[in-house]
């Protein structure tokens, strides 16, 4: 197996968001930093209006941030193909 870097993320930046939306792992990452931290979402059967508001606001950021990297995925097809 050889190992590539794809992508270095930046403060605030986030991977592995596909996987929250399909439910499926689809890479390996690792992580070079002593000041990195994990988020695992687990599903709430009856969340409180709190617990909603929150996974609302969680679910908004990671759509931004799908939207962020679809736009970048595109100018990059556009130059490669122009």
């Amino acid at each position: 197996n050889q190992i590539s870097e794809i992508a270095s993320l930046d403060q605030g930046q986030i991977f592995g968001e596909l996987a929250i939306i399909d439910n499926a792992r689809s890479a390996m990452a690792s992580v070079k930093s002593d000041e990195a931290f994990l988020l695992e979402m687990t599903l709430i059967e009856n969340p409180s209006c709190e617990d909603a508001l929150a996974y609302a606001k969680v679910y908004h950021n990671m759509l931004h941030a799908l939207s962020k990297k679809l736009i970048g995925s595109n100018n990059q097809l556009i130059s490669f193909i122009s």
